[in-house]
């Protein structure tokens, strides 16, 4: 988890349109879909080719001055912004969540904007100057390859990501879920469980005490990624109450998909910013 709440996501996906397509959706902080705005900025600034311009852009954007502004908070890891040499620079830990679908194209296109990820850490320290209170910042830059994912659950990653979490603890009404896949599919089985519940008892009332609940539910997969997100919602409904075993129906999965696509990896850029450099 990062420490700054700028940490992003991107995912790999064209959603219902066919194999041939591909594309990418990008999601805030808080979880949401970037505006029109700044998807038009960041199209303009992607295809900028003057140098100076694009350093220009850079700097315009919030995301640099936020940086900037956390260099002295007690978010940062080590809790000093002195530029001491007997004390360690802090550490600013940003992560960048990657997610991708099913289609054949998708692992060499996440491979590509990691590595891109990867070396725009190494870019905003070359070019970009700008003061923050003579303090020495050590960016991390950390990409988190989530692998297979559905849209949702990247924005759900993105956003608890951005929020205190305790690994291992239950999740409550005060406390987020984990920013995980797993924490999402542990947020909608208990859901579903809630709301199932509540159904039955109120049907229960106006029936005279008659047991009632939701039937199962088919899914169809589209030949994609929800095919396997199906099967795991079921694997953790059922974990979490085995009454509710086969609720949830899957149909057409995808034709070829990697078992070892599911896991999460990450690596990590790191860069120490001086004085007057981010």
């Amino acid at each position: 988890h990062g420490n700054g709440n700028h940490n992003m996501g991107v995912m790999i996906t064209a959603s219902h349109n066919d194999e041939s397509y591909n594309g990418v959706k990008i999601s805030n902080p808080d979880g949401s879909m970037i505006g029109s705005e700044q998807e038009a900025f960041l199209v303009q600034w992607v295809n900028e080719r003057d140098l100076n311009a694009w350093k220009e852009m850079l700097l315009s954007l919030s995301l640099t001055s936020s940086l900037l502004s956390s260099s002295s908070s007690s978010s940062l890891e080590g809790k000093n912004s002195s530029s001491s040499s007997s004390q360690p620079p802090p550490i600013l830990l940003l992560l960048l969540h990657v997610g991708r679908d099913t289609r054949s194209h998708s692992p060499v296109l996440s491979n590509l904007l990691i590595q891109g990820a990867q070396a725009m850490i190494r870019v905003m320290a070359a070019t970009t100057t700008m003061t923050t209170n003579n303090a020495n910042v050590k960016v991390k830059l950390q990409v988190v390859d989530h692998g297979i994912l559905t849209t949702p659950m990247l924005h759900h990653i993105v956003l608890y990501s951005n929020q205190p979490q305790e690994e291992g603890r239950a999740t409550t009404t005060t406390t987020p879920p984990l920013a995980s896949r797993q924490g999402y599919l542990n947020q909608m089985a208990q859901a579903y469980i809630d709301m199932d519940q509540a159904l039955n008892n109120n049907t229960k009332e106006k029936k005279k005490k008659q047991a009632w609940s939701l039937p199962p539910l088919q899914v169809d997969g589209a030949c994609g990624v929800g095919y396997m997100a199906t099967l795991d919602l079921q694997e953790t409904l059922s974990k979490l109450n085995p009454s509710y075993a086969g609720r949830f129906q899957a149909r057409n999965p995808p034709s070829t998909v990697s078992t070892t696509s599911m896991s999460t990896s990450s690596t990590t850029t790191t860069s120490t910013i001086q004085q007057s450099h981010l």
